[in-house]
């Protein structure tokens, strides 16, 4: 009996060791630009190289953000789960759907510099399309206690005595060195609304973090390509809060954020 016992619980960790690596093999969790886009169906077939789109992927957590040829910006945000060698993922809010909610198959093939990702179909246009997207690792620049995805609480523009509330939607994420950041925000009127992101390294050295955007829609402004400091202070593990005082405008951007969970 002792001896069927040793055999049957060899068995059972044997299982569960291989359940566990293959949890960790699906993992996404990294940094990814996009180098190929091909969408097809039954009257055309098209492929797009070099496309302007980001996606970064944390152990529970997506955003992705991409640019057009019009410099309009689109983005995504959500979890997602392994599925084997599909991953599929829970939209919580886009550029396109907002937070409905929509989820997506995508069949996962692992190279060994960055991953290919297919959706069977996907609909697009009154249209069903098999899109595949190619991705290419971005090397990895280290951890920090920001790492994750974030949903923005609350925002604050002072400029002298005036104090503006941000009534708009942002998301951040931080990974392996990088972060990047989307959001859609209303006119003053509230009936129109931009959409926006912001890419690129990130270091952190106590509560400076310094950014610096290397992709984004605001390519045109003073800050692109140019090192940001941040003072982030965290409350916690799973909230902080920065801030960017912007010395040219003489404005200071104060922002809350909480932890994806």
């Amino acid at each position: 009996m002792r001896k069927v016992l040793i055999v049957i619980s060899f068995f059972v960790i044997t299982a569960i060791s291989c359940k566990e690596a293959q949890q960790e093999k699906a993992s996404q969790s990294g940094v990814y630009r996009m180098e190929q886009m091909s969408y097809k169906n039954d009257r055309l077939d098209t492929t797009v190289s070099s496309p302007k789109q980001v996606k970064i992927y944390t152990g529970t957590h997506y955003i992705f953000a991409n640019l057009s040829p019009d410099s309009i910006a689109g983005f995504g945000v959500g979890s997602y789960t392994p599925d084997g060698d599909n991953i599929i993922e829970h939209n919580i809010y886009s550029s396109s759907a907002l937070d409905t909610a929509q989820d997506f198959k995508l069949n996962i093939t692992r190279q060994e510099k960055g991953y290919t990702q297919n959706i069977a179909d996907i609909k697009a246009g009154g249209e069903t399309w098999s899109l595949t997207e190619q991705y290419s690792s971005v090397s990895n620049s280290g951890n920090s206690p920001l790492d994750g995805a974030w949903e923005q609480t609350r925002s604050l523009s002072i400029q002298g005595t005036d104090t503006t509330i941000g009534k708009g939607k942002q998301y951040k994420i931080y990974q392996n060195g990088y972060f990047l950041f989307v959001h859609r925000n209303p006119d003053p009127t509230g009936t129109k609304f931009s959409t926006g992101f912001g890419f690129g390294p990130f270091t952190l050295e106590g509560e400076k973090v310094t950014e610096t955007n290397t992709l984004s829609n605001y390519s045109m402004s003073g800050w692109f390509n140019t090192p940001i400091p941040v003072t982030v202070v965290m409350n916690g593990s799973d909230e902080f809060t920065q801030t960017i005082i912007d010395t040219a405008s003489k404005t200071t951007s104060i922002e809350s954020y909480k932890r994806l969970k």
